[in-house]
């Protein structure tokens, strides 16, 4: 891979540690008679629908609180047809179709991946061919990841890595970004097949969380890669919570290749978490 001078920073300790630094102050608690002006002009700013969020604004104690919020039940209508697969975030679709393991999947001019370096050689051992799907979480965004499918969470993987921002420029410069950037691998068994949830981290959001496994978070992590397998699984439903980012990014879901895409799907068009984008 090639680095501009101005990207080759972001190979070095200084965007952890500033990442660092951001979550710190993130999480500083802020007294009540501050949170409603001070809160409210950061969602003002994002531009986060106030009216979707679980709690008033005065309940949230910091901003990594406001970021990592829930949303009302009846702001998100979850799919639950059997045979479909429904979207883990809010965000934008960057890409999606279908590809094999030897070529790059592009999801924008100049950007693609290696699947065995993106989700690991291991994991990928047996694929051939498969369906992808990136989106983009703005710092609007809910920035909780929810199960695509129903299923039994039978590993984590985390893979240590640099923190790029996930944007323009560098989306262009890198063309495989994804491959570099700090990640986990969530691999969900649905039936017969096994899909791989991959939350990419970036610069200001080095930490992500799981739910079913309170212990792990990503900065905590010292070696380059780890695995962790589950005996018996986490079972998870289509919706659940299963992961946050402390801030925010992007996740890729690699899927069985016989993964049929929603006809109405586009690149760059917004979705919401539980909407329908594919059937299997």
């Amino acid at each position: 891979m090639t680095f501009t001078h101005s990207s080759s920073i972001y190979q070095t300790q200084w965007p952890k540690r500033l990442s660092n630094l951001i979550f710190w102050l993130s999480q500083i608690s802020i007294p009540r008679w501050l949170r409603t002006p001070l809160l409210g002009f950061v969602a003002n700013r994002l531009k986060i629908n106030r009216t979707e969020m679980e709690h008033p604004i005065h309940h949230y104690t910091s901003i990594n609180a406001l970021f990592t919020r829930g949303l009302r039940q009846s702001s998100r209508q979850i799919d639950i047809q059997t045979n479909t697969l429904t979207s883990p975030v809010d965000g934008t679709i960057i890409g999606f179709g279908h590809a094999e393991k030897n070529t790059s999947s592009h999801f924008i001019k100049g950007h693609n991946f290696s699947l065995p370096e993106l989700i690991g050689k291991k994991n990928s051992t047996h694929i051939n061919r498969y369906a992808y799907i990136s989106l983009y979480l703005s710092p609007s965004d809910c920035h909780r990841i929810m199960a695509p499918t129903s299923g039994q969470i039978t590993q984590l993987d985390y893979i240590q890595g640099n923190l790029f921002p996930v944007r323009e420029p560098f989306i262009s410069q890198h063309s495989t970004l994804y491959n570099s950037n700090e990640r986990t691998v969530v691999t969900i068994q649905s039936n017969e097949t096994k899909l791989f949830l991959v939350a990419v981290a970036a610069i200001n959001v080095s930490k992500i969380d799981c739910t079913f496994a309170p212990s792990f978070i990503t900065t905590c992590q010292k070696t380059p890669t780890q695995t962790h397998t589950y005996s018996p699984p986490h079972t998870t439903t289509k919706g659940d919570w299963i992961q946050t980012f402390l801030l925010g990014s992007s996740v890729v879901m690699i899927m069985d290749p016989s993964v049929t895409f929603s006809q109405t799907l586009k690149v760059s068009q917004k979705i919401k978490y539980g909407e329908l984008y594919g059937t299997k």
